[in-house]
């Protein structure tokens, strides 16, 4: 097994059944893995009824950098052993669709396959077509279109997105919901253990010269740098050092 599927494999365990006994069924209201120790002045109140109105008025009463823990957390999607490109980003932006999304038992019962049977993953969930109504799916769909209309030019557009979503995979350095990234400034951060696992997988992708490594933002975070041009760090909000790169890399390694 090479460094990169041992960084993996000990972040999917982390993630999976043992460590993290995630019920897509259940009703919870705090969603932390037992390992993280997370302050309670940075989570959001938990929503006093499970009634989809009432959860997302929760949304209203937080202030912008706390955590949405009633949300199911989301370290990664993609199969991370096959995956070629990788995304890595700081955490999940919430919005409205987000409750609605999480409160889906379809996407509830993909994420929970994502978790435990990362390796069987065929698509990776925010480009899985299937999942085209969720608020991952809109996200990463608009950010790639141009990527994915430029590179497709003589193909259909959803066919070179199937492919894409076979070979990408996105880590989140913290799995957490919440309005805005600058939480991830703060000192408590830097301790928890489910970012010490993504930062793992990171610093052994990065030496696997076969992997494309997007850093959307937040490098310094991530402690990673260009790299030969299989590392690549956006700053700023652009997208076009990263369109670019994703373009090169598909030209010797084509869909």
């Amino acid at each position: 097994m090479t460094d990169q599927n041992e960084a993996v494999g000990r972040l999917t365990k982390f993630w999976g059944q043992e460590e993290f006994p995630f019920d897509p069924n259940s009703s919870e209201t705090r969603y932390v893995h037992p390992k993280d120790c997370l302050p309670s002045n940075i989570s959001t109140p938990d929503p006093s009824s499970d009634n989809l109105c009432v959860r997302v008025e929760n949304l209203n009463k937080c202030k912008p950098s706390q955590f949405h823990l009633c949300l199911a957390p989301v370290p990664y999607l993609g199969n991370l052993t096959r995956a070629d490109i990788f995304m890595l980003l700081l955490n999940p932006s919430v919005g409205y669709s987000d409750y609605s999304t999480d409160a889906d038992p379809r996407f509830r019962q993909a994420l929970d396959r994502n978790l435990k049977a990362n390796a069987d993953q065929e698509k990776c969930l925010a480009l899985d077509r299937d999942f085209w109504w969720t608020s991952w799916f809109g996200w990463f769909e608009r950010l790639l279109r141009n990527t994915i209309c430029e590179y497709g030019e003589r193909a259909p557009y959803f066919q070179t997105l199937d492919a894409l979503s076979r070979r990408t995979a996105i880590i989140e350095l913290v799995p957490y919901y919440s309005q805005v990234a600058n939480r991830i400034t703060v000192p408590f951060v830097e301790k928890l253990e489910s970012a010490k696992m993504a930062k793992l997988t990171a610093e052994e992708l990065r030496k696997d010269a076969g992997k494309l490594v997007i850093v959307r933002w937040g490098a310094k975070k991530w402690g990673l740098v260009d790299n030969n041009g299989h590392v690549v760090c956006e700053s700023g909000r652009g997208f076009g050092r990263c369109r670019k790169a994703i373009l090169d890399w598909l030209k010797h390694r084509p869909l």
